[in-house]
């Protein structure tokens, strides 16, 4: 093939330049939405040979980005309609999905070997990789396209303001457009009257949907909570769906948002949750929240933790380049790092005078340690002129 590029490494060069050059981080899309926002789901597989490379015609203060056409084959409509005689359509794969054919994917002119010595690859096996995220994975979204799969298709999916004569194709833009045949029964659950017992009584066991499953009954019983009168009670009742959000990162938190309202008595009902929790995503979690709730009650945790860390500060004997450094002390480092900010920030919001001292120390001792862009010693600042205004 003309143009061709053979070698292994350019495996990973391709993929890390096309997420750094117009990269976004994806955020998770639940099946709820996924279902509803497609316009036509069906079960089909795509073509090897119609798979098409296209440039987008673009601003020359533009970035280049680029997408691929394919035919996809129908065998079957689980959402939407096709003329009875349609069998074949094509598709965009927009920017962002990339499909390696028998090991090989096209840029412009160019064809760039992405075999490796440890893995076998059939000659017109289709790949799909995720090739835009900022967050990139060398593990394929889709193993064979030529297999049939699940396809979520939308229209007018265009990538930044890119015009085409024909914007109206279907296509599939987020990892989620594509799903395992495995799922067909799993996704029309949700096209039924009664989504919630189909996937209480059939799915929360499922390997691959469980925990999907779980996101959507988390949603519909926090939709019942919030309409509990005592906030106390919503706020007890609301702890352990919260706690799972956490875990699972989600494009909504309900519950999150239903502990924020319910104020001063999810506040209250956080300290214990703190107090026993070792996991640091949901220590920082709390904290954050207790600085968005505005919970004075928390300022003496607040204090107590700042003082904690500032003596494990205190001891460390630090290299200038100790950030980057991947010795044994550096998960600890770490997340102090993470707490002692998500304090000082929760405190700044909070805007209690009684952690004035707390603040100030971790100032100094943050001065002490790094001067370069240093995000701590910036809040600590905000935070002490707003604990002098409201004093």
């Amino acid at each position: 093939m003309k143009g061709r590029i053979h070698s292994p490494t350019i495996f990973l060069t391709f993929f890390l330049f096309a997420a750094s050059a117009q990269a976004w981080l994806r955020g998770p899309y639940e099946d709820s939405e996924l279902v509803e926002r497609s316009e036509l789901i069906v079960v089909g597989h795509l073509v090897p040979e119609s798979i098409e490379f296209r440039w987008h015609e673009q601003r020359p203060d533009q970035g280049r980005s680029w997408e691929y056409r394919a035919d996809l084959i129908v065998r079957e409509v689980l959402k939407g309609k096709l003329e009875s005689s349609v069998t074949q359509i094509p598709i965009i794969l927009h920017y962002g999905l990339t499909p390696v054919v028998g090991g090989y994917s096209r840029r412009g002119n160019k064809w760039i070997d992405h075999r490796m010595p440890t893995k076998r690859i059939l000659p017109k096996q289709i790949e799909i990789y995720d090739s835009g995220s900022s967050s990139v994975s060398f593990e394929p979204l889709v193993v064979d396209a030529r297999e049939d799969g699940i396809w979520c298709l939308r229209r007018n999916l265009r990538h930044r303001d890119v015009q085409r004569p024909d914007d109206d194709l279907l296509g599939v833009r987020d990892p989620e457009d594509m799903q395992p045949l495995a799922l067909k029964e799993y996704l029309l659950a949700y096209l039924s009257a009664d989504t919630e017992g189909i996937l209480r009584d059939h799915w929360l066991d499922h390997p691959l949907a469980g925990e999907r499953a779980r996101d959507f009954l988390d949603t519909a019983e926090v939709e019942r909570i919030l309409q509990v009168d005592d906030p106390a009670e919503r706020a007890q009742l609301l702890l352990p769906i919260y706690l799972r959000e956490v875990q699972r990162p989600r494009r909504a938190s309900p519950a999150r948002d239903g502990l924020i309202e319910a104020g001063a008595a999810a506040g209250r009902a956080l300290l214990r949750v703190f107090d026993e929790q070792a996991d640091e995503r949901i220590r920082r979690d709390i904290l954050r929240l207790w600085g968005k709730i505005g919970y004075r009650g928390a300022v003496p945790t607040l204090v107590e933790l700042l003082l904690d860390h500032d003596e494990f500060w205190a001891r460390q004997q630090l290299p200038p380049d100790w950030w980057n450094e991947n010795g044994p002390q550096s998960a600890e480092r770490y997340r102090r790092y993470g707490e002692v900010y998500a304090a000082v920030y929760a405190l700044w919001q909070i805007g209690d005078p009684k952690a004035t001292e707390a603040v100030r120390k971790t100032e100094r001792r943050w001065r002490l340690i790094s001067s370069d862009d240093n995000q701590i010693v910036e809040t600590c600042e905000q935070a002490l002129k707003k604990f002098a205004t409201d004093a």
